[in-house]
């Protein structure tokens, strides 16, 4: 019998939690149904933030 495992990571902006026009930035770790949250310790501007492909635009390390 083969195991099967499921794993996914998703980013997101805690717009809830903004202060002076930044955003914490969390990711969501999933694995077998199980998920959990952790803050990553870094703060974004929301404009900068793609909903669609869930990632920042323009520059590499806006922090």
């Amino acid at each position: 019998m083969r195991n099967s495992v499921t794993f996914g990571i998703v980013f997101i902006p805690k717009s809830s939690k903004a202060k002076n026009g930044k955003v914490p930035l969390y990711a969501r770790i999933t694995l077998n149904g199980e998920r959990i949250e952790l803050s990553l310790q870094r703060r974004i501007t929301l404009n900068l933030w793609d909903d669609r492909k869930s990632r920042l635009r323009g520059m590499l390390f806006p922090f």
